[in-house]
């Protein structure tokens, strides 16, 4: 009878706990990764009435009679099995999609979740905001950028921390040159300033020491002319200034040699390397005009014992206002007075023989009351002239609203360029000249924004062209946004193949720009130019058709803040900065156990390690036996209402029927107690 009772009273007790844990699903069924317990039974020790029997030869065996003492719980169990994920739209939500926990140090322990709803806190870590649980990171990822603190595992988000500017260091272009097209192309150069006089745009005929951009000019201050004739050819000649009145100086450029040594007055006429077969009698024309605008027409006969210095002679006789001189070889006409003059030149053989004459003297000084822009561009365009024969000019310096520009005198491929710089006064000159056109027998301008050191941003401005040579072209910096200097603006020799891919560039050039920002003057950076792999198309191309080259990259940014946050599915938390920049911040610690079953709960959906779990294996997320991170999900309770429903029901019909056992049992102790009255 007493057992009866006490296998009701345990049948209760198991109900009871079996009605607990229903109890406690249900009412965690909207708690974020809730795992689900269930209660399994056991029978509690059991009473041996009789032993088993042994059979014998000529009788059966008998089993053991045993009365049950009733019922205990022999588990409660977790279902560690995973949640439905849902889409938070929250980019600090995350939830692990198969095996793995998330880990958090409260302070003096780590602690494991599967709910990942975090948000960053006040000092900038990323937090459980219901318990303030630093979430803990694994790897070097975040630290080079100074994002995370190496001596730590905690994550910061670090809204407080820019990103530094990036130089760019590389460009990168991508597309098609025509094979086909030819529409030549002139190079202008123009110098981007404008020069005034008290703020008036100025002309050829203004003074240097008068314009706004000049101070400090003396007689004997030189500007230096450099760069690149069309053909490649360097440039390096000096226009020395004069300040006041000056004299007129014409110049027939042309060095007249006897046996390669220079010519001197003594020099027989038919001696010079310049003549051939001078025959006595015919006749040299002197023409041009005075310094006070007279007309000038002389012939000179010439005589067999005829010396420069009779030619120079014959000068002098039709000028009075100029003096004719061998100044190394070349005759100069001097004017006798400084100031404004007229006086120019032509000198014309008209015989049968040769003999070797400019087709117009050059005017290297111009009378006045002292040194004129015009005098400064006429000093230019003799500096590009042809140097085989300095008369043919093949660019041509001038003014355009107040702006120095050089033009090439015919279309086509050409490497012209120019620079000035001046020595011992202040002038106002560009770093480089700006290439309103780039002169090509084909021609693609593009454009692109790079960075300095600082991350201020400059427009690059380059244009392709195509070169006399077939298959090849050439890449120019045609101008460059900012105070910035070019010490190399052109990629030479850009080949390709005759398949359309990619050939190299020439083995004398690099594929390189040479550039000096303002703000790091004493440092020429190096901006490298991708332009494909030789051989394939994954750069530049040439076919039939029109150019399409366009840059596709480049390797700078400004400075900028984080504005954004997204994670991988490798739990990597992945910032976008303001400058467009995507940085690694921090990588997300992710532990599995070889028992996860066996952790104890600690509340707040947190877990700790008990002695049956297994000792945590940190790791990152798709690594090993983790599972993947999901951004901006969460993960839901796995308890199913349906069961837990059923498991009510069984837990009440059990409680019932338990009752029921003690209740009949009650009925007979009382019947019993019947008895003896």
């Amino acid at each position: 009878m007493s057992n009866s009772l006490l296998s009701g009273i345990s049948g209760l007790q198991a109900h009871q706990r079996m009605l607990d844990v229903a109890g406690n699903n249900l009412a965690n069924v909207n708690t974020s990764a809730f795992k689900a317990s269930r209660v399994t039974f056991a029978e509690l020790l059991s009473q041996t009435l009789q032993e088993a029997g042994q059979p014998s030869a000529t009788t059966g065996g008998t089993n053991p009679m045993q009365v049950g003492s009733g019922v205990q719980v022999a588990s409660i169990d977790r279902n560690m099995n995973q949640g439905s994920l849902i889409s938070t739209g929250q980019p600090l939500d995350m939830a692990i999609e198969g095996a793995g926990y998330f880990a958090l140090n409260d302070g003096s322990r780590l602690v494991y979740t599967r709910v990942g709803g975090f948000a960053v806190d006040s000092q900038f870590y990323l937090v459980d905001p219901g318990t303030g649980n630093r979430v803990q990171r694994i790897g070097s990822e975040g630290v080079a950028d100074g994002f995370q603190n190496a001596s730590s595992n905690d994550i910061r988000i670090p809204y407080d921390v820019a990103l530094p500017a990036k130089q760019t260091e590389s460009l990168t272009f991508t597309g098609n040159l025509s094979a086909e097209e030819s529409d030549p192309t002139t190079t202008i150069l123009t110098s981007g300033t404008q020069y005034t006089k008290d703020g008036a745009v100025i002309s050829a005929d203004t003074l240097l020491a008068e314009v706004d951009q000049v101070s400090g000019l003396s007689t004997g201050d030189t500007i230096s002319i450099n760069g690149t004739r069309r053909d490649g050819s360097t440039v390096s000649s000096t226009f020395t200034a004069t300040v006041g009145a000056t004299t007129n100086l014409l110049s027939s450029l042309v060095g007249y040699t006897a046996g390669g040594v220079a010519a001197v007055a003594a020099t027989a006429l038919s001696a010079l390397d310049q003549a051939d077969t001078l025959t006595v009698g015919e006749t040299f024309t002197i023409s041009g005009t005075d310094a006070d605008g007279t007309s000038i027409s002389r012939t000179y006969t010439y005589g067999a014992a005829d010396t420069m210095a009779t030619l120079l002679a014959e000068i002098n006789a039709a000028y009075s206002g100029a003096t004719a001189t061998l100044v190394d070889g070349k005759i100069l006409l001097t004017d006798d007075a400084a100031g404004a003059s007229e006086t120019t030149m032509t000198i014309t053989y008209n015989g049968d023989g040769e003999f070797t004459l400019p087709t117009a003297f050059n005017r290297l000084v111009t009378g006045g009351a002292g040194s004129t822009i015009g005098d400064l561009l006429n000093a230019v365009t003799n500096a590009f002239a042809d140097p085989s024969d300095p008369t043919a000019r093949w660019s041509l310096a001038s003014m355009s609203n107040g702006e120095i520009r050089m033009s090439d005198v015919s279309a086509g491929y050409s490497k012209t360029d120019l620079s000035l710089s001046c020595t011992g006064a202040t002038f106002e000159l560009p770093n480089y000249f700006t290439l309103l056109s780039a002169g090509g027998n084909a021609i693609r301008n593009t454009n692109m924004e790079i960075y300095d050191s600082q991350g201020i941003s400059h427009v690059l401005s380059a244009a392709f062209v195509r070169t006399d040579t077939s298959n090849t072209w050439d890449l120019v910096v045609t101008s460059l946004g900012g105070d910035v200097s070019l010490q190399d603006r052109r990629i030479n020799g850009i080949n390709f193949l005759s398949d359309g891919s990619f050939g190299g560039v020439s083995a004398a050039d690099s594929s390189s720009f040479k550039i000096t920002f303002a703000n790091d003057p004493s440092n020429v950076r190096t901006l490298d130019i991708n332009l494909g792999t030789i051989g394939e198309f994954d750069g530049l191309s040439q076919f039939g058709g029109s150019s399409t080259v366009a840059p596709s990259g480049q390797d700078g940014y400004a400075a900028g803040w984080l504005s954004n946050i997204s994670v991988t599915r490798e739990g990597v938390l992945v910032g976008v900065f303001t400058n467009g920049a995507r940085r690694d911040l921090a990588a997300l610690r992710i532990a599995t156990f070889q028992n996860p079953a066996g952790l104890a709960s600690v509340g707040n959906n947190y877990f700790e390690v008990s002695a049956n779990s297994g000792e945590p294996v940190a790791t990152k997320a798709m690594s090993g036996s983790a599972g993947a991170v999901r951004g901006g999900s969460m993960e839901q309770s796995n308890v199913d209402v349906a069961t837990e429903f059923v498991n009510l029901i069984q837990a009440q019909n059990g409680f019932q029927a338990n009752a029921r056992t003690i209740k009949a049992a009650n009925e007979m102790l009382q019947e019993l107690t019947n008895l003896t009255r």
